[in-house]
């Protein structure tokens, strides 16, 4: 019998911590990705998307927001949203979970989380990016109530692209 998620609770990712959002997701990335890039992408990818200089730029910024997905006092993953005051709508650039915390709902659980600070900030629409072949993914996100607007190809250099279904949700 399948019993339901600890509560988790989102907490504030702090500048002084980009160091370890990389070591977790050096830790996710490759698990995650296997089956659906090759190995080289998910090292450009690593390198490009959680250098320190980006990951410490985006947490000073004021328009990026991370936080870890904390259960029983024990981070399970982390997440980052881009606020876009200009049109009320956010853009969700990352949701991870540890290969082990994954599929216990702690996901939708962060989801839902995020949604009511979102909206608490007058936020009314969230877009995200999901590769077509992540299904697990895919899954979660269609259970937390977004669906797919449309799709695309998109070239990120050194010859990888990025091979996405674009997501939205009203909220």
């Amino acid at each position: 019998m399948n019993r339901p998620a600890p509560p988790i609770k989102l907490v504030p990712v702090l500048a002084s911590e980009a160091a370890a959002v990389r070591a977790m997701a050096e830790s996710i990335w490759p698990e995650a990705y296997r089956d659906i890039i090759p190995p080289e992408q998910i090292r450009y990818m690593l390198d490009r998307m959680y250098a320190l200089p980006s990951l410490t730029a985006q947490l000073d910024s004021p328009e990026h927001r991370f936080f870890w997905i904390e259960a029983e006092s024990v981070r399970r993953g982390f997440l980052a949203v881009e606020l876009a005051a200009s049109d009320a709508s956010a853009q969700l650039h990352k949701l991870y979970l540890l290969t082990a915390q994954q599929g216990k709902g702690y996901g939708s659980a962060a989801w839902q989380a995020l949604e009511g600070i979102l909206q608490a900030t007058g936020c009314r629409r969230v877009t995200l990016r999901v590769n077509r072949l992540n299904a697990p993914a895919i899954g979660c996100y269609q259970k937390c109530g977004l669906t797919i607007q449309t799709s695309d190809c998109r070239d990120i250099g050194a010859g990888f692209v990025m091979d996405d279904h674009i997501f939205e949700k009203t909220l």
